[in-house]
């Protein structure tokens, strides 16, 4: 449970963080990158979502 806290908040600074460089570079690449971030992420908590559900129905 603390990696999974600790991803997050990793996450969620980086994705700050590059947000703040849009904001003062007006440079498009930050904001492809933001949307690349947050797609991969959203695809790995999904996957790692079921996987979870599985193993808690399964009693493993």
């Amino acid at each position: 449970m603390l990696f999974l806290r600790l991803a997050i908040f990793i996450l969620v600074i980086t994705l700050v963080v590059l947000f703040l460089f849009f904001a003062i570079t007006k440079n498009k690449k930050y904001l492809l990158l933001i949307k690349t971030i947050f797609n991969y992420s959203l695809y790995l908590g999904v996957i790692v979502g079921l996987i979870y559900l599985i193993m808690r129905a399964l009693q493993i």
